[in-house]
This record gives C-alpha cells, sequence and structure tokens, in this order.
C-alpha cells in the first residue's frame, strides 16, 4: 500500500489553507525566520507560505598531484579538481522538488572522450507524494553503483576507484520511479529507471536504443546515514547491501556512457551489474563491491583511407573487485584506510588487466565539510608495475 507521509514544517503559525485559484506567479513573501545559513548544507530561504524554498551550497576540491610512471619523468599538477554549485528546494507544493547542480572546474566541465563542454551536472525535478513511490525527470547519476552514487565530496580517498572509472554508469537523461524507505519499515529501498543512453550533456537526435537500469538496497539492521564513507558517528553496527543492473543499447563508447569512440563507429551492447556492501561499526567502515560487464559489439562499417574496413573492436568485458576500509582513530578526527582494486578481462575482450593498491589518511576538521586527505596508490597494468601517485587535496563546503 502506497503512504502519503506527513508534511515537515518549520515551527510558527500554520498558513493558511490555498484556496483552489490561487495566483501561482503572485509574490510569495519569505517568513520572518525564514532565512537561515547551515555550514556544509549552505543558505536557506522559504517562503512564508511554506510552498517554495530555496537552498544555495557550494563546495571546492583544491587537488595536488605527484605522478611516476615507468619509463617516463616524474610529474606534477596542482588544480581546482572540483568547484561545484548547487541550487535545491521545493516549488509550488511540498512533494515538488528541484535540483540543479553546475560544475565550473576544468575537469568538470569536460565530457569524457569528447570536446564539448558543459557546466550542467545534474537537473532534476522529483516528484514525492508517496514514501513507497516518487518520480524523478532531468538529468541525473543511473542508479547503479554505491561508489558512483556517494557524493565525491563524501569519499573516504580523495577519488574513487579504478573500478568505478572502468564500470560505472556516470549520468544520463531520463525517468525513475524510486523510494527510499518501501513498505516503511527503514530496511528497503529501490530505484529504476529509462534513460537515452547517451550520457550526460546530450542534446542531439538520437535513435530509440535505451539504458535501462535499477538498483535495490537493503538495511538488515535498520536505517542509518550510509551515503557517506567514513564512519564519523563512531555509532553500532549498520550494514547496506546493494544489488544493481543495468542493460545498455547501442552503447556509443567504449566503457558505455563513457570512455572512447571505437574506431570502427560501432556500438555496443552490454548487460551491467554490480553488487556492493557497506558495513559500519565505531570508527571502522568498509566497502566491498563487484562489477560485471559482458558486451556484444555491433559493426559500424567505417573504411580507413585506403577504403578498406576498419576490424571491429573486441568489446571491454570483464569484471571488477573493490575492497576498501577505514578506521577513525580514537579520540581524534583522523581516519586511516585502506584499498584494493583488482580488473580482469573475460572472454574477447579489449579490456586490459589492471590491480591497485592505496593507502589513505584523512583528517576531518569538520567532517566532510572541511577535511584534507592524503593518498598514494601503486598501478599494475597487465601484471607489470606501472605507476605510483601521490594526490593531496583539500575540500572546503559552504
Amino acid at each position: 500500500m502506497l503512504a502519503r507521509p506527513g508534511a515537515a514544517r518549520a515551527e510558527g503559525p500554520e498558513p493558511a489553507e490555498e484556496p483552489a485559484a490561487a495566483n501561482h506567479q503572485a509574490p510569495a513573501p519569505v517568513a520572518p525566520d525564514g532565512i537561515e545559513f547551515r555550514p556544509g548544507t549552505g543558505l536557506h530561504v522559504e517562503s512564508r507560505d511554506g510552498r517554495f524554498s530555496l537552498g544555495l551550497r557550494a563546495r571546492m576540491q583544491i587537488l595536488y598531484v605527484l605522478q611516476d610512471q615507468i619509463d617516463a619523468d616524474p610529474e606534477q599538477t596542482m588544480s581546482i579538481r572540483r568547484l561545484r554549485l548547487v541550487l535545491a528546494g521545493k516549488a509550488y507544493f511540498e512533494h515538488v522538488r528541484y535540483y540543479l547542480q553546475f560544475g565550473f572546474a576544468t575537469r568538470d566541465m569536460l565530457i569524457e572522450g569528447d570536446s564539448r563542454r558543459t557546466p550542467i551536472r545534474d537537473v532534476r525535478i522529483d516528484l514525492t507524494p508517496w514514501r513507497d513511490l516518487s518520480f524523478r525527470i532531468g538529468e541525473t547519476k543511473v542508479p547503479f553503483s554505491r561508489e558512483r552514487l556517494t557524493s565525491s565530496g563524501d569519499l573516504q580517498f580523495v577519488d574513487r576507484s579504478v573500478a568505478n572509472e572502468e564500470f560505472n554508469l556516470d549520468r544520463d537523461v531520463g525517468v525513475q520511479l524510486f523510494s527510499k524507505d518501501l513498505g516503511g519499515r527503514g530496511w528497503l529501498g529501490y530505484a529504476g529507471g529509462v534513460f537515452l543512453g547517451e550520457g550526460r550533456g546530450a542534446f542531439q537526435p538520437t535513435g530509440i536504443d535505451l539504458l535501462y537500469a535499477a538498483r535495490v538496497e537493503v538495511f538488515p539492521f535498520g536505517p542509518f546515514e550510509h551515503e557517506a564513507m567514513a564512519d564519523l558517528d563512531r555509532t553500532g553496527l549498520r550494514a547496506a547491501l546493494g544489488l544493481a543492473y543495468a542493460y545498455l543499447q547501442a552503447g556509443k563508447r567504449d566503457r558505455g556512457l563513457l570512455g572512447d569512440i571505437p574506431d570502427d563507429g560501432g556500438t555496443t551492447d552490454s548487460h551491467n551489474a554490480v553488487a556492493d556492501l557497506v558495513v559500519k561499526a565505531r570508527g571502522l567502515s568498509s566497502l566491498v563491491a563487484v562489477h560485471y560487464r559482458d558486451g556484444t559489439r555491433n559493426s559500424g562499417g567505417a573504411v580507413d583511407g585506403m577504403g578498406m574496413p576498419i576490424p571491429v573492436e573486441l568489446p571491454r568485458s570483464g569484471w571488477g573487485l573493490l575492497a576498501q576500509a577505514g578506521y577513525m582513530i580514537p579520540c581524534s578526527r583522523v581516519e586511516l584506510s585502506g584499498r584494493y582494486t583488482r580488473i580482469r578481462g573475460v572472454g574477447a575482450t579489449s579490456l586490459p588487466d589492471r590491480d591497485e593498491a592505496t593507502a589513505g589518511f584523512s583528517w576531518y576538521v569538520a567532517d566532510h565539510m572541511l577535511k584534507f586527505q592524503l593518498d598514494y596508490a601503486h598501478t599494475w597494468l597487465e601484471g607489470a608495475s606501472q605507476e605510483h601517485r601521490l594526490r593531496l587535496q583539500t575540500q572546503l563546503s559552504l
């Protein structure tokens, strides 16, 4: 049965009931106590009648990288890794929510494998009239792997793993159905949707091929704030198990929505699956995830300068393993962490074998709102030592 939650309102006099023929374009004065600033979540403004709200927040990450590759001179960079601006709130009705996110750093604006640039990362409208069934439309993250769904501001390391880099489905334009508390018992959530399959920033006409994705989450010990990876609360045992599947028809890039366009101009049909588990208890946190992709290539019929057909590239079929853990040192805001990632190709594939081991140090000065993170990673490609990388990142959220 679909249950309708009560609408939470700020303390104060109840607004008069909205007449049936209300003028929705009339000015909406701000309530006397309707403006507040919350560190980390930004500035919030709410209208006196409770029908409108606007939240404005910003986040920045400054990153230094020292990289030493085999058969190459060491290199270093210092850059603005992320510069995000978010506007979010409700409009006209309590259960009409909006979320806009913009990225202004160079890497934020670039669409991977393409020359296009856009600051738009998320533009979505949520209709949430019922607890068990809500609707989302727009450009946002595909409901797939937990590591990708976790905000880049709430990570345990400087950035996500190479398994996420290879297997994640990123963002796309589409429609979703979802519930964070199916049945009202606090132990089950779901999300499923249909997307264009073109990835972030799509704007040109496309065929009728689509991306279908669904994810289910189970919380065996009850609900908890599982979005952030570190166990800053240091409370009792909590866990979240997620299972997801996605089918992409005629993906234009070699990693689905991301990566390079094959030289032969063809596409890839792919089955994608992931299982992930988060466990937290008294300062200890862990994440384990197993990815799988099975692709089938469709030739594009492209020819080279001599008029000869370009060979059809093999799909990047294979699996990936992610295992990471962190521990908050008692009586401190410091966390030590470690991560191991393995990627292996399966069958006739162009996916190279890859391993990466990472050690991390995080100082949460003000939780994830102000933190300093340092990590060191060593990468093996096709079994051979390939790269050493040291990263230092500062994050500030307003």
